[in-house]
This record gives C-alpha cells, sequence and structure tokens, in this order.
C-alpha cells in the first residue's frame, strides 16, 4: 500500500436536562453507588483528584453550569441556598450523602413549574416590536436573575426573541411566496399560444407548491393573505408549542437520570474522558462495541406519548416476522405470561428496556397500524446484528485514472464478550485484503466521526498499513 489517509472529526457531548424533584426510592442503592464510584475513582484513575475543597468549589460550579447553564431557572436566591454547600460537596461524597443533589432538585421542582407559568402567561399577549431592547443569548455572559420580576423579565425578552425570529421568517416567507404568486398570475394572463410562457408558468407553480423550509413549517402559500398580526400569532403559537414539548420531555426524566448527570459531574472534574454509565448507557454502549443485541430488531422512537416503530432491521426477528411495521405505533408491551403494560409518557429507553430480552423468550406488542387498526403481535426475540454499523469498503475511480479504495470504518468496535465476535481489526483486514486483490494503488480509511472504542483492534489495525515501529505507549498509574 503506497497511501493512508486517515479522516478524523470532532465529538461533542450532550448534557440532558432535569425535571421534578423525586425521593430516591432506594436512598441505600443510591449512596452504595456513590461509595463504589467514589473508591473507584481514587483507586483506578490514572491521576484522581484529591477530593477535598478545591474540588468541591470545581464540582459545585460545574454541576450548576450544567443544570441551568442558560441562566432561566434559578434566582440569586436559589444560588445563596446552593452556595451554602459549596466548599462541602467533598464530605458529602466521602460520606456518600446526595444532600447538595436533593436540594437542587427540590428547587429546580419549584423553578421549573414557576418557568413554565411565565412563558406560558407571556405568550398569551402580542410582542411590541418598536421597543428597542438588548438581551443576552450567552449564559456564561449573564447572573442569574435577582429576584422573580427579574426571571420574568428575562423570560419576555427570551419570549419575545423566539417569536421575533420566527415572525420575520414568515414575513420572509410570505412576500416570496406573494411575489411567485404574481409571476404565475402574470404569465397566466400572457397569450396562450406562448409556449415559453406556459412553461415558467408551471416551473413557477412547482416552486411555489415546494416552498416548505423545514418539516413543521406550514405552506408558504398559506401565509398569503394573512395579516402581520395574524404572523405574530402563529409565530407566539409556535413558540409556545415548542417550549411545551421541550418541558413534558424533561418531566419524563427519571430520578436516576438526574442522579446519572450529577455523577458524571463528579467523574469530569476529574478529567473530560472518565465518565459513569447508567445500566441502560452501559447496555448501549456494549451494543454499539459488539454490533449486536438481543431483542426484535427494530428502530423506535418517541411519537408524543407514545413510541413508533422507524426501522425494521433487516434479518431480525420483527422482520422475520413480517407483522411489525414502519410507522407503527406501540401502546403496550407484555412478557411472556406477564399483564401489559401501558407505556403512555414513558421515556424511550425504558420502552427499550421493555422490549429487550433474552433470545428466545417472548414479547407482545399491541401496536396502533396506520390505517387506525390495533393488533397484538408477538416477537420471539433473538440476536440481532447490526450490520451498518461495521466496516465496509468500495473501489473509486479517480480522475487521474488511479483505482483507489474506500473503507467506511464508523468504530473501532469489539465484542469484550465473546472472542469470536465481531471485531474492526479483522474486518478492515477483511476489507484490505479484498481492496488488495482488486488491485488498488492506495486506500483511504475514513474515521469521520468515528467515537473510538477498542485500543487493542486500533493497536492491531495499524498492523495493516505499517511494517514496524511503535504504535502507542500505555501508562499505568
Amino acid at each position: 500500500m503506497k497511501t493512508l489517509i486517515l479522516l478524523g472529526s470532532l465529538f461533542t457531548g450532550v448534557i440532558s436536562a432535569f425535571t421534578f424533584y423525586q425521593a430516591p426510592d432506594n436512598p441505600e442503592k443510591e449512596r452504595a453507588i456513590v461509595s463504589t464510584m467514589v473508591n473507584a475513582l481514587s483507586g483506578l484513575h490514572y491521576e484522581p483528584a484529591a477530593i477535598d475543597d478545591e474540588f468541591s468549589e470545581k464540582l459545585y460550579e460545574l454541576y450548576i453550569d450544567r443544570v441551568d447553564g442558560s441562566r432561566r431557572f434559578f434566582t440569586q436566591e436559589d444560588i445563596a441556598a446552593f452556595e451554602a454547600h459549596k466548599l462541602s460537596l467533598d464530605d458529602q461524597l466521602n460520606a456518600s450523602e446526595l444532600t447538595f443533589f436533593n436540594l437542587v432538585e427540590e428547587r429546580f421542582t419549584s423553578a421549573l413549574t414557576r418557568s413554565q407559568t411565565l412563558y406560558r402567561e407571556l405568550l398569551t399577549e402580542p410582542f411590541d416590536f418598536t421597543a428597542e431592547e438588548n438581551f443576552e443569548l450567552d449564559g456564561e455572559k449573564k447572573d442569574f436573575p435577582a429576584n422573580e420580576t427579574e426571571l420574568r423579565e428575562a423570560w419576555r425578552k427570551l419570549m419575545k426573541w423566539e417569536t421575533m425570529t420566527r415572525l420575520n421568517d414568515k414575513i420572509e416567507r410570505q412576500k416570496k411566496a406573494m411575489d411567485e404568486a404574481a409571476g404565475i398570475s402574470a404569465e397566466n394572463d400572457a397569450d396562450d399560444s406562448d409556449q415559453g410562457a406556459e412553461e415558467d408558468a408551471d416551473a413557477e407553480d412547482e416552486n411555489l407548491d415546494t416552498d416548505d423550509e423545514g418539516d413543521d413549517a406550514e405552506p408558504a402559500e398559506s401565509l398569503i393573505g394573512k395579516t402581520r398580526e395574524e404572523l405574530e400569532a402563529d409565530a407566539r403559537e409556535e413558540v409556545l408549542e415548542s417550549f411545551d414539548g421541550w418541558f413534558k420531555r424533561m418531566t419524563k426524566l427519571k430520578r436516576a437520570d438526574r442522579l446519572s448527570d450529577y455523577l458524571n459531574a463528579v467523574t469530569g472534574v476529574h478529567d473530560p474522558h472518565t465518565g459513569y454509565f447508567a445500566p441502560i448507557d452501559k447496555d448501549n454502549f456494549d451494543i454499539n462495541m459488539s454490533g449486536k443485541l438481543e431483542g426484535i430488531g427494530a428502530r423506535l422512537q418517541s411519537n408524543g406519548d407514545y413510541t413508533k416503530v422507524t426501522d425494521i432491521i433487516v434479518g431480525g426477528p420483527a422482520w422475520k416476522g413480517k407483522e411489525l411495521a414502519e410507522e407503527d405505533v406501540i401502546m403496550s408491551v407484555a412478557q411472556e405470561n406477564e399483564e401489559p403494560v401501558d407505556i403512555a409518557g414513558m421515556m424511550i429507553n425504558e420502552v427499550v428496556q421493555l422490549i429487550r430480552g433474552k433470545k428466545n423468550s417472548r414479547v407482545t406488542l399491541t401496536v396502533k397500524k396506520v390505517d387506525g387498526t390495533i393488533d397484538d403481535i408477538e416477537i420471539t426475540r433473538d440476536v440481532v446484528t447490526l450490520e451498518e454499523g461495521f466496516a465496509k469498503s468500495l473501489k473509486l475511480d479517480t480522475e487521474a485514472g488511479e483505482e483507489v479504495g474506500y473503507i467506511r470504518l464508523p468504530r473501532f468496535y469489539a465484542d469484550f464478550s465473546d472472542d469470536n465476535g465481531r471485531s474492526s481489526f479483522r474486518d478492515v483486514r477483511t476489507e484490505v485484503e479484498k481492496l488488495k486483490m482488486e488491485g488498488v494503488e492506495g486506500i483511504i480509511l475514513d474515521l469521520r466521526s468515528n467515537g473510538g472504542g477498542s485500543l487493542r483492534d486500533v493497536v492491531e489495525m495499524t498492523g495493516l498499513f505499517i511494517e514496524e515501529g511503535p504504535v502507542v505507549q500505555v501508562k499505568s498509574r
């Protein structure tokens, strides 16, 4: 091989939001999790941070920023209550206590309810866009509101900003639609014998029909004839729907999800590459790395209060059964010989956990079909292979006449529980050998959006492209 090109990328994490306070169902279990994690960091981390007042202060700042980095919920009164714990979080961790975490959750419950009441009230009346005002969108550049009066003002400006951006878009699309409609009218008034004019009119009409900037935007022609006041009212309604959806998603989060975020703030003080996995996150990590799971073989997404099937994985149990289909809405899930569980309002992760299960076990889904009929579909779970996550290759013909091989590698996957499972090294080796047999002069190894994975496979894979020399050095603490 004469060429190896690595295409890399950057990756970002998303911190989930928080919702209504829930008292711990099992405080002993939570204490055990905190104790285990603190001991693991102390005993296994390469360079563990001392859990002291300095650590406590960093944890405090990081966690508050993750909970309300936009400064939309807490007031300075809330912050004052939190700051009483600013230098005692180390003591709480060492004692496996969650006093600060519970306080933040409890305060956030009130703050969330208060904020929802504010934006709903503010969106009932038109905004005055003639007044010149300033509004800072970057949370890092503003303080927490001093009191509820300042909080209301901050929400007023936010709602005004959100409405203004949507209103501006509607006005621009309305003008474009009216201009195009006027162009069509002018062409239609032309001599019918002018074939060129007829073709232009058809083209304009086609553009008008497809002028829809986004799946949720109304057709542009529906804006024609609306007054500015009507457009502004529509914009406020869209803002209300958007924020109601956001708050609804936050209310679905469980205490375990929020505790996971707090524990990840603890690990984040050590370094950005150390994290805590809740059980469902660990399951998803193992699935991503191994490229297989035990389940029914269907991809799901939230659809209002229920869950919708978006894709049936070829070769999986659902695909073989030919009863479950894309766009089916799952209403309840029943395990073998058990009563159905209504999934209305459940987080997608909860639904997934109900549907996944051991090979040869059975699950029954009650689904609503596109035509409105309700069906009970029984599926026997099996091992599902996610082929799209594995290495794939093809041969490219360049303008210079060279034949170049291309390998796409989404991740450095490996089945850590099965030595004979899929391995990114072995799969890439197979693709390299296949491309060499086809006479390629070089290979592009595409690692864009590759989130990492098995270091062992990376080291072995490098040996496919270089004959000798150091690849990586691993140093223990």
